[in-house]
């Protein structure tokens, strides 16, 4: 025990200078690495300015390049051989962009192509000639300017020289050259689209080609109304007006036989793709037309009703009802119409007409699901079903709507129809219904295709989209006001 005692007894500890330079030597280990942590997170913070500001500088270099907005400079001038060189016209694009201390500057060589832009570049069949202004890039249209039109098949159909509005070869300036020609009436839309070419001159060099392409749309809706008023679409948002050199009230419209047949006032319409309209004379006032059996069948006034094979020669028919008859419509073997007081009639051939139980409220539109249905609107929201094999016996559905119904469509598995002060009624194939309110305006025609319904009425075009249940408004070229009583789309 004494000699463990003494063992401790004999221990030496640290003195204060130890300490004092123990501590020195810890606290210069300590800066050391606390200034490189700081001056690693400087680094990290300055390069992460710097690759913002970079970005920044990118974006911009690439909208200037978007835009060909650059300086003009002498040609690039490339050089392959003692004889061969090849003289590149362009401009020097740079951006500099500047934070405090930090900034960042691109330069890049942007080579003038020549380009040609079309205000128009898309046309719907049965458009009339019209002038179209071509924009040129880093291109110097002169008088003998030169335009060419090929088809798809490569087959040039019209060649011609042009009448320069203005020109401007310079891409820095905000005013861009351009050059005016006419396009021609009846481009087939079979032969689209078209390749428009000008043949110009550029900085007093050679002569050189510039391009454009220009697409002829088929009509794939068309709607109709008072006073001659013909719309048409290729898609069903974009609507543009016809002159049909008709000034009566267009009631109805159908697809058939590869053409649009309308039928109005004492009056019948023809239209096709290449735009060839016929109108025609007939005594009665007629307010629908169908395609069904390699015939038209149209239906109107005082129980009147005209056939047609070629939509364009007309020749009554007795249908055995004096009531007016608003809407027809087929199954693919029967011909079912509507209209005053409940009146229905329908006929396998269009000749022979037998009548159905009369229903009371006046009918104002019908529909054939493609199966097994008809459906009938009217009066009061009056909705009536049956079976093509049961034509005697309608069963009423109930809409909760009071409101005249005046178009109906089915399509997309479910029934939808319009009417009177807008009201909008879908139903998915059973006797319920959800209510919409589509406008203020009255809506009197319906129909579906490509995925779309489209309603039209006073001042009016709508859209419902496949599976949505939200109607949107579309805009026409028509001056005024426009009261559409129907619509048709191509089948």
């Amino acid at each position: 025990m004494k000699d463990i005692r003494g063992l401790f007894r004999n221990q030496i500890g640290l003195t204060l200078v130890e300490v004092i330079i123990a501590f020195t030597i810890l606290t210069v280990v300590i800066f050391a690495f606390i200034t490189l942590l700081t001056s690693s997170f400087t680094g990290i913070i300055s390069a992460g300015e710097k690759s913002f500001l970079n970005f920044d500088a990118q974006q911009q270099m690439e909208n200037r390049i978007a835009d060909n907005d650059a300086y003009f400079t002498p040609n690039l001038t490339l050089e392959f051989s003692d004889t061969l060189q090849v003289a590149v016209p362009g401009g020097i694009v740079e951006v500099e962009v500047q934070d405090g201390k930090r900034k960042s500057t691109l330069t890049t060589f942007l080579p003038f192509t020549p380009t040609l832009v079309l205000n128009v570049n898309s046309l719907t069949v049965g458009y009339q000639s019209l002038t179209v202004d071509g924009i040129g890039n880093n291109t110097d249209f002169r008088d003998d300017t030169t335009l060419s039109i090929m088809r798809s098949d490569g087959i040039d159909i019209y060649v011609s020289p042009l009448s320069v509005s203005y020109s401007n070869d310079t891409v820095y300036d905000e005013i861009t050259g351009n050059v005016s020609f006419t396009i021609p009436a009846g481009l087939p839309v079979e032969y689209s689209p078209y390749t428009i070419t000008l043949t110009t001159s550029y900085d007093d060099k050679p002569t050189e080609t510039v391009k454009a392409m220009l697409t002829v749309k088929r009509i794939r809706f068309i709607a109709v109304g008072n006073s001659g008023t013909v719309l048409v679409s290729p898609d069903g948002y974009s609507w543009e007006t016809r002159d049909v050199s008709i000034y009566t009230d267009l009631q109805g419209v159908t697809w058939g036989n590869n053409s649009f047949v309308a039928v109005g006032d004492q009056t019948t319409l023809f239209l096709n793709d290449v735009y060839n309209y016929e109108n025609n004379y007939v005594a009665d006032n007629l307010n629908d037309v169908i395609w069904g059996g390699g015939i038209f069948i149209a239906v109107g006034n005082g129980g009147a009703a005209q056939s047609s094979i070629n939509g364009k020669d007309w020749t009554p028919i007795n249908t055995g009802t004096t009531k007016n008859l608003y809407a027809i419509d087929y199954s693919g073997s029967l011909f079912v119409a509507v209209g005053e007081d409940g009146t229905i009639i329908y006929s396998t051939n269009g000749t022979a007409w037998s009548e159905s139980n009369n229903t009371g409220a006046t009918l104002y539109d019908i529909v054939w699901d493609g199966e097994e249905r008809f459906t009938a609107v009217g009066d009061s929201g009056t909705v009536l079903i049956t079976t093509e094999a049961d034509l005697n016996n309608w069963q009423i559905w109930s809409t909760g709507s009071t409101a005249n119904l005046k178009g109906v469509s089915w399509g997309d598995l479910r029934f939808v129809t319009v009417g009177m002060s807008g009201v909008g009624l879908i139903s998915n194939f059973d006797n319920t219904w959800s209510p919409a309110s589509l406008t203020f305006n009255d809506l009197y025609g319906l129909t579906w295709g490509f995925n779309l319904f489209v309603a039209v009425g006073d001042n009016s075009i709508y859209t419902l989209l496949h599976g949505e249940d939200e109607w949107i408004e579309q805009e026409y070229d028509a001056v005024g006001s426009i009261y559409l009583n129907a619509a048709a789309a191509r089948q």
